[in-house]
C-alpha cells in the first residue's frame, strides 16, 4: 500500500482549488444571471469537490503539524476560508437585491485572493514585505 506523498496531496489540493473556484465563479455568474438551477448530480459534484479539498487541506496540516492558533497565516487562510463562504453564500442564494449579489461575489472574489496570496507567501500580511 503506497503511502500518499505531500508533493501529490498538494498538488491534488491546489487542483482542487482551482476547479472549486470555477465552479463557485460559474454558479455565481449564473445567479446573478437569474438563471442558476443546479440539478442534483451538480450540487453532488460541487460538494464533492469541496469535502475532497477541505479533506486534502486537513491531510497537509496534519502531515507538517501545523495548528493554525499557532501558525498564524493557517489560521489567517481558515478565517478568510469561513468569510469566503459566507460572501459566497450571499452571492449564491440568499441576497434578494441583485446589486447585493453582485457586491458579496466581487468581496468573495478579493477574499479569494487574499486565500491565495496567504498560502502562496505563508504569511498572515502577503502585501506586507
Amino acid at each position: 500500500m503506497k503511502v500518499v506523498d505531500y508533493l501529490d496531496l498538494k498538488q491534488a489540493h491546489v487542483g482542487l482549488v482551482a476547479i472549486s473556484y470555477v465552479l463557485f465563479n460559474l454558479r455565481a455568474l449564473l445567479a446573478i444571471c437569474g438563471v442558476y438551477h443546479p440539478s442534483r448530480s451538480f450540487r453532488f459534484t460541487v460538494h464533492a469537490v469541496d469535502t475532497l479539498l477541505l479533506v486534502c487541506g486537513i491531510g497537509l496540516a496534519w502531515m507538517l503539524y501545523l495548528n493554525p492558533i499557532e501558525i498564524t497565516w493557517l489560521g489567517a487562510k481558515i478565517t478568510g476560508l469561513f468569510l469566503y463562504i459566507a460572501l459566497g453564500s450571499f452571492a449564491l442564494k440568499n441576497s434578494k437585491s441583485l446589486r447585493l449579489r453582485i457586491t458579496t461575489f466581487v468581496l468573495s472574489q478579493i477574499v479569494f485572493g487574499y486565500i491565495v496570496m496567504v498560502a502562496v507567501n505563508k504569511s498572515a500580511v502577503p502585501f506586507v514585505s
